[in-house]
């Protein structure tokens, strides 16, 4: 499962108080952890001291994007743009709210809607050519999106060339997805190593590229870049996740279980762990505590996928 990180970077300089600053790292650290109705209160709290704080509009829109409550993420981003029309995250902030409301919109909507992600992703790169998260939603707009809405796999292409000169890690990024989305997954895993020599600290590269190794039974190899993800960003749910995943696809069932258990202890609220932690459980014949697991997954307010497989796994062993 692929997790956008947030990153926040101090105003320095710009005369903000102390109490400003560690309220943004208070409710950055909140964010990280999943923690999200925390994080709101401190940050309405910092937006009632300092209403003209950019940081902490953005991370407002942030927490409504994970409570998906689009609409209010989407007046954040506005507030954002107004105070600075030429912010990069404002834009990608503005364009995820938008992109998160496709889906329930009729079909007029869809299309304005549609418009707005594109531009607004168009427009963060423009500012910032070297901004990931608008090359990663822009390149998402184009494979997914209808020629209508400005998709096209062709002009996937061309941002995968270009990302090329600006940044080599997305674009290898980018390329590796192409070629995988083909089924040329040789190919894929080549791209992705590319990404690892351009840039070694990206950690998201190492999920990505463990997932595709798993999918080409590579399962050592799998294992091994989930780890580097777990030492590059060990404060990441996401990561000790996949790690679970891998150990799991490994048959080192007590280790998948220790790290699906590191997982929620990060993340306590994290379905696709909540989930996978039945699974290996199930494994070794834990079948109550698997049950405990599976209800719980069941029962969590989430979009998740795996919300829905842990009801049909109730179902297929005879509880609800």
């Amino acid at each position: 499962m692929k997790a956008a990180s947030i990153v926040l970077v101090l105003l320095l300089g710009l005369g903000l108080p102390l109490a400003a600053q560690t309220d943004l790292e208070k409710a950055t650290q909140l964010l990280k952890e999943k923690r999200l109705a925390e994080a709101q209160v401190v940050l309405e709290q910092a937006a009632q001291a300092n209403p003209e704080n950019i940081d902490v509009m953005e991370l407002l829109g942030k927490v409504h994007l994970g409570l998906l409550d689009f609409s209010k993420a989407e007046a954040y981003a506005s507030r954002a743009l107004l105070l600075d029309p030429n912010r990069a995250s404002a834009h990608c902030l503005m364009a995820m709210a938008a992109s998160n409301q496709i889906q329930q919109a009729n079909v007029f909507k869809k299309l304005s809607l549609s418009k707005t992600v594109l531009a607004e992703f168009s427009r963060a790169l423009e500012l910032d050519p070297r901004n990931r998260e608008a090359q990663e939603g822009l390149f998402q707009v184009y494979c997914q999106a209808p020629a209508i809405a400005g998709g096209g796999l062709e002009k996937a292409t061309a941002l995968a060339e270009s990302s090329l000169k600006t940044d080599p890690a997305m674009g290898h990024v980018m390329r590796a997805r192409l070629f995988a989305a083909g089924k040329d997954l040789g190919n894929a895993q080549a791209e992705y190593l590319l990404a690892v020599a351009a840039d070694p600290g990206f950690a998201i590269l190492y999920n990505e590229l463990g997932y595709l190794e798993l999918e080409m039974g590579q399962v050592d190899l799998a294992v091994g870049h989930f780890r580097k993800q777990v030492a590059l960003d060990s404060d990441n749910a996401n990561a000790h996740d996949s790690l679970g995943d891998g150990l799991l696809a490994k048959g080192q069932i007590d280790e998948a279980i220790a790290a699906f258990r590191r997982c929620l202890v990060l993340a306590p609220d994290f379905a696709p762990a909540v989930y996978h932690l039945g699974l290996a459980l199930e494994r070794v014949g834990r079948m109550e505590e698997a049950m405990a697991e599976y209800q719980r997954a069941a029962a969590m307010p989430s979009s998740a996928g795996e919300v829905q497989l842990a009801k049909e796994r109730l179902a297929a062993l005879g509880r609800k």
